[in-house]
């Protein structure tokens, strides 16, 4: 059995290239309705950004390279 390495998968989307901005359009409009809402601090916003992961885990055909895919990007020393 060969394993596939995770360099290797494709994060692809159900309704092609379009349908990957959702999790971000999801996430801009949630922090835009949360910050006009009157949100006390940043911690208000952890929420949407849950929801626009589970959003872009669902519009993923390979949900594997998209977990992997994720992961990789918070784990950058650039983004923490």
């Amino acid at each position: 059995m060969i394993k596939e390495k995770s360099s290797d998968l494709k994060v692809s989307f159900y309704g092609g290239k379009w349908m990957a901005l959702v999790p971000f359009f999801v996430f801009i409009v949630g922090v835009i309705v949360i910050a006009l809402s009157g949100a006390p601090d940043e911690k208000g916003f952890w929420p949407i950004l849950v929801f626009a992961l589970g959003v872009g885990l669902l519009l993923s055909k390979n949900k594997k390279a998209y977990s992997e895919s994720v992961l990789k990007g918070m784990s950058n020393p650039m983004v923490m």
